[in-house]
């Protein structure tokens, strides 16, 4: 992680509007769930941005993927998203990025449906 990130600085940075097909930097998307309809874009931001950001020098070491299990954590609590087994979600998810990471880059991100 170092390598990607050495000075292991990290920010929360919500966009308005942005079509995640268009991104050079994301490898693909893992559906989780639906967030309901009632709730808006503004409450699923302020959520997002209550999850700490990780740590530096911490043991174990936190990263992104840290953020992201937490994230997924609190959409659970508010049950936004059904829940499942995080550890097992978190595996599967890892397992993703590697492959596409050793896959030829595609125009558009690839986009599966998690179901545990």
């Amino acid at each position: 992680m170092r390598m990607v990130n050495p000075t292991m600085n990290w920010w929360f940075n919500h966009r308005d509007n942005v079509d995640p097909a268009l991104s050079t930097k994301l490898l693909g998307r893992i559906i989780i769930g639906q967030v309901p309809d009632k709730i808006t874009i503004a409450e699923v931001s302020t959520l997002f941005e209550s999850v700490p950001l990780p740590g530096k020098d911490m043991d174990p070491q936190q990263s992104c993927v840290t953020w992201v299990m937490n994230a997924i954590q609190r959409l659970q609590r508010q049950g936004w998203v059904r829940d499942f087994e995080l550890r097992y979600f978190k595996d599967f998810a890892l397992s993703c990025a590697d492959q596409w990471i050793g896959q030829p880059r595609s125009r558009e991100p690839k986009v599966i449906e998690y179901n545990s």
